[in-house]
């Protein structure tokens, strides 16, 4: 009766061992899921984010100004291998716009979206000739003195302003409106 209990308790023992086993891959394989998705969504996430701030930085004045108030504009980028973008630029009104970013993976989406705002010139300073570069034989040629083109009649005034402010930062989009 002795050996049998013996016997009983060892394999008790062994089932025991091998679900503590079990239990232990099962939380090992989980968590190894738990940081592949956690690094699927760090991945679009990034690629999401350089998408927009590619987007940004290679602003291209002449193509977004053409854009009418409602129109969209789409476009299929890979930042980052592994990972889809899918950027969609929409104009919202005369300064605004919505950047839209999709990331996808082969197990992970990530949608990120910001607006955009044109900046004008700074005009708190008036000038006869606001620019980004000018040639220094212009410069000679611009007085600032405010007169009546050749063959008009206009009121004689006294206004003299700035001749020329220079803003080499200044973006295309304003000057293109």
């Amino acid at each position: 009766m002795r050996r049998g209990f013996v016997l009983v308790a060892v394999l008790f023992a062994l089932v025991l061992l091998a679900a503590l086993t079990a239990a232990g891959f099962f939380a090992a394989l989980q968590e190894r899921r738990a940081g592949a998705n956690a690094a699927a969504l760090l991945r679009t996430q990034t690629a999401a984010s350089s998408a927009l701030s590619e987007i940004l930085v290679g602003w291209n004045p002449a193509l977004m100004d053409s854009l009418h108030p409602g129109a969209v504009m789409t476009s299929l980028v890979t930042p980052s291998p592994g990972a889809t973008v899918q950027v969609e630029v929409r104009r919202l009104n005369r300064a605004l716009f919505l950047l839209r970013a999709v990331a996808t993976d082969s197990s992970a989406a990530r949608a990120l979206m910001t607006v955009a705002r044109l900046r004008g010139l700074d005009f708190d300073q008036r000038a006869a000739a606001r620019v980004r570069s000018l040639d220094p034989t212009l410069i000679a040629r611009i007085d600032g003195v405010d007169r009546a083109p050749p063959g008009w009649t206009c009121p004689a005034t006294t206004d003299t302003i700035v001749t020329v402010i220079q803003q080499s930062g200044a973006s295309d989009s304003v000057f293109l409106r």
